[in-house]
């Protein structure tokens, strides 16, 4: 199928009018102002066509019939836009298996599909019909910012109106210049890809330049009006030196935390010296929008909000990507841009082939709030944010129209079988991308260690056979039955009858062992497990105690050497395989199934 047909020179001329052309021609001839010859000179359209049109002949569309009839495609694109508001949008496979499932559903066969599935080329020609639908590059979101409803949405647009005091029409007091919303961001010294020229057929593009994974926290504030305030920035540092403050912004504050991001005495020295400071000529209330996290907020912050007459409005929680000024219209902007002066300041000092430091970081975030503001010292990406999230003007159908409504479309009465077994085709396919093939999630597989001799290679049929000299089994590819349950004894009545409950020995010393079940560090500053190790003593002794200890889950015994990890409960101080206690290393406390009861 040719997808994109270009006409010879010497062929024929088919339609070269627009259809404003054709409609003014048949009624300059039905008024009677034209004859048929003068209006195709005219018009520059053909006599035959004009006598077409006017007597209602080929009436239908030119070009080869559509597979499906014309109810069928309307049914189809309703659904494919129905799953795509709800977050689960087709691509051009799953239209593919849908549409061949709809065939198989009715007992249709259509001749030009392949095994009765259409091609992708169809999918291309059928979106290109309906103007409704178009591909686009999407973007992954989490379930919980997904699960936002429009009633949770409607709640909150209810409460922001009688924040700001505004009547039924969106109308009130509350002017843009006294709006504000504020969010932290960072940028990174990542200038991310971009395209180049090479030369033909290059298989790995590169391009030398320098970048880490640092980045520095900035807090970001502006009005409905497009104001900007200065940007306030917190480096991860324990110390600030006076460097780092140099040729930055106008009136830009600087701070440091130990883990470079905003707590609450950043958040409490920037609502006071920046957000305060930069609004204390505005009278009146003031309204501050933004994400309701416990490191924005203490008692001295609300202490000062209410002298200076400073509401807060906090956003739903997982809904700033629909809702947030800053978000929707000015971070990514700002990003763009910040990535741009990065690079070229990286090509200028290519020969130092060094990182951003913090030395040179306010200098560029100079440059970008230049680049930000207009000459008007106005900011209209941040204007379109306010006006694209309907918090200013006052509009909440910007936000509600682009969630999902729970309403069903009443369908046409012969439409109903149609829509009917195209519901069932979409049941089928979301079923298979929620819960895989059957209906259910994949069943999770416990992975079993083995000790393989090195430089010596495995395959699954070693492990089906008897154990070989370049392949060992361990105890943790038996596959372990877990016991049931009985309450074991308290570390106290253990006491009494033995030293230790673990299942080494009697006289593990505590002094010089640390407990496997606890993190230690070290030598590299890194936290690791540490490995048991037992005390010289005598075989038949070690013998004696392990033969009494077994696997608090599995109830295998515990043998030397030892193949596996072992865990204790910090709380019975119980043993058991970590395998079975199905637990991650990073893990400081340690509770078995006994003690979460």
């Amino acid at each position: 199928m040719v997808r994109n047909y270009k006409r010879s020179n010497d062929s024929r001329s088919y339609k070269n009018y627009t259809e404003q052309q054709l409609a003014d021609a048949l009624t300059a001839i039905s008024s009677g102002e034209m004859k048929f010859r003068e209006a195709s000179v005219h018009f520059k359209i053909s006599i035959g066509t004009l006598h077409n049109k006017m007597k209602g002949k080929h009436t239908n569309v030119p070009g080869h019939q559509t597979a499906l009839a014309e109810n069928e495609e309307k049914v189809i694109v309703d659904y494919l836009l129905a799953v795509a508001s709800w977050g689960f949008p087709f691509s051009t496979t799953e239209v593919q298996l849908m549409v061949s499932s709809y065939l198989k559903l009715i007992g249709k066969n259509v001749a030009c599909f392949k095994e009765n599935t259409p091609s992708s080329e169809w999918v291309t020609s059928f979106v290109r019909r309906h103007k409704k639908l178009s591909q686009r590059q999407c973007q992954n979101i989490k379930v919980s910012r997904a699960s936002k409803s429009r009633s949770e949405m409607k709640d909150f647009f209810n409460h922001f109106k009688t924040s700001l005091g505004l009547d039924d029409n969106g109308k009130g007091p509350m002017p843009a210049t006294h709006i504000f919303n504020f969010d932290e961001t960072n940028l990174s010294d990542d200038p991310g890809a971009k395209k180049c020229i090479f030369k033909r057929g290059v298989k790995y593009p590169e391009r030398v330049m320098d970048s880490s994974k640092s980045s520095t926290s900035l807090m970001y504030c502006g009005s409905a009006s497009g104001h900007l305030l200065p940007p306030y920035v917190v480096y991860k540092a324990e110390h600030l030196w006076s460097t780092w403050t140099e040729g930055g912004p106008p009136h830009a504050r600087y701070n440091r935390s130990k883990s470079g991001w905003f707590d609450q005495f950043c958040f409490e020295d920037w609502f006071q010296n920046c957000f305060l400071h930069h609004t204390r000529h505005l009278s009146g209330s003031k309204v501050l929008i933004g994400d309701n996290l416990s490191s924005h907020f203490n008692a001295s912050v609300i202490r000062l909000a209410q002298q200076h007459d400073v509401k807060f409005i906090c956003l739903p929680s997982n809904a700033t990507h629909l809702i947030q000024p800053l978000d929707v219209a000015f971070f990514g902007p700002l990003k763009s841009q910040w990535r741009n002066i990065l690079g070229a300041w990286k090509r200028s000092n290519a020969s130092m082939s060094q990182a951003l430091s913090k030395d040179a970081f306010p200098g560029l975030l100079k440059r970008l709030n230049q680049q930000l503001q207009t000459e008007s010292g106005k900011n209209e990406n941040l204007v379109s944010g306010f006006r694209a999230t309907g918090l200013y003007p006052y509009n909440p159908n910007k936000i509600l129209n682009k969630l999902p409504s729970a309403d069903n479309e009443t369908e046409e009465e012969n439409g109903q079988r149609t829509a009917a077994a195209v519901s069932d085709a979409v049941i089928s396919i979301l079923s298979t991308m929620r819960g895989g093939k059957n209906g259910e999630p994949p069943a999770k597989k416990r992975r079993t260690r083995i000790n393989v001799t090195p430089g010596k290679s495995v395959s699954l049929e070693d492990l089906s056979a008897s154990p070989s000299p370049s392949v060992t089994p361990t105890p943790t590819s038996v596959q372990r039955q877990k016991k049931q349950f009985v309450r074991p004894r308290s570390p106290a009545s253990n006491a009494s009858t033995s030293t230790s409950s673990t299942p080494c020995c009697r006289s593990i010393s505590t002094a010089s062992k640390p407990q496997s079940g606890k993190l230690c560090k070290n030598g590299r500053g890194k936290m690791t497990r540490t490995s048991l190790k037992l005390l010289p003593l005598a075989t038949s002794a070690r013998k004696a105690d392990n033969a009494d200890y077994s696997c608090l889950i599995c109830d295998e015994p515990y043998v030397e050497p030892v193949t596996e990890d072992w865990i204790q409960c910090n709380k019975c101080l119980m043993w058991c395989h970590e395998a079975c206690a199905e637990t991650e290393l990073g893990n400081v406390i340690f509770l078995c199934d006994f003690c979460k009861d």
